[in-house]
């Protein structure tokens, strides 16, 4: 049987489950009008919910307050993105070390006390190896990167068991990384790996340890042959959203990254959530 719990959870902080909703995007980078009519469009499309995800300290406080003004809608995370000390990064911070890694930890701690009526998830968090990787960092920079990620995503794990809040996971070329630390915790955690691009075999592993995968765009491209066999392999015949929920995949864009195929908008947004949906509706395997 698989675990529900993230999908109790979401259905106690939503109401109805049985509909699209957006477990991660990020809003950031739009205005006051593009926020508007995303919203907008969001609904005209059926997406009733939005997961607007942080990647530091300064958007985990603007995911809250979107929130403030979309209370029903926009529901926030506060985190912080692995990429933070990856090198070469557009997120990168250099002024990020050891010490001002604990800072940041208080600091998302003391956010997360003041605002835990608010507050749905922790993250973006986990890690990253793919960049360090292709960045041809040295060996040192390499080890300090992977260093300072862990104690990051470790630090996160504590604030999420802490607030009994659910993660939303960042783990390109380090889901097995991710787990093991997860495991070596101890502590009761449940959330999601975003931007799930496994095969059957690790989406299992996944679900078997208590999390649900995250499903965007990446599945309706013709090279995702092995994603959309994976989907359909963990949540069989899909007739409604509530059977992918059921079986731990739940649905997001990354907007603004990802653009799902046959996408008509300039940039990708949460209305999207509805094409993706679509195409596994459908069956569809080109």
């Amino acid at each position: 049987m698989k675990n529900t719990k993230l999908l109790k959870y979401f259905e106690d902080k939503f109401g109805n489950v049985d509909s699209l909703f957006d477990t991660h995007t990020h809003l950031m980078g739009l205005s006051e009008d593009e926020l508007e009519y995303a919203v907008k469009r969001a609904q005209n499309n059926g997406v009733n919910f939005i997961v607007d995800v942080a990647v530091d300290l300064v958007t985990s406080r603007n995911t809250l307050q979107k929130h403030k003004k979309y209370p029903e809608i926009i529901f926030p995370t506060v985190g912080i993105d692995p990429e933070v000390v990856v090198l070469g990064s557009d997120l990168y911070d250099e002024s990020i070390d050891e010490k001002k890694v604990d800072q940041l930890l208080n600091e998302l701690d003391s956010l997360v006390e003041e605002n835990k009526d608010n507050v749905l998830m922790i993250g973006e968090c986990g890690l990253d190896y793919y960049w360090i990787e292709k960045h041809d960092l040295s060996t040192e920079e390499k080890e300090k990167s992977k260093y300072l990620q862990k104690k990051l995503f470790v630090g996160q794990l504590q604030i999420s068991s802490t607030y009994k809040l659910p993660l939303t996971m960042h783990h390109r070329d380090s889901l097995d990384k991710c787990l093991e630390l997860i495991n070596m915790s101890g502590l009761d955690l449940f959330g999601i790996f975003h931007s799930f691009t496994g095969n059957l075999s690790e989406a299992k592993i996944a679900i078997e340890n208590g999390f649900a995968i995250g499903i965007n765009g990446i599945v309706t491209y013709k090279s995702a042959l092995e994603l959309r066999a994976c989907v359909q392999g963990v949540a069989g015949e899909i007739n409604s959203p509530l059977d992918l929920y059921k079986n731990c995949v739940f649905l997001e864009t990354d907007a603004p990254f990802l653009q799902p195929r046959g996408s008509k908008t300039k940039i990708n947004e949460p209305a999207n959530i509805k094409l993706i949906y679509d195409y596994l509706d459908n069956g569809q395997t080109e």
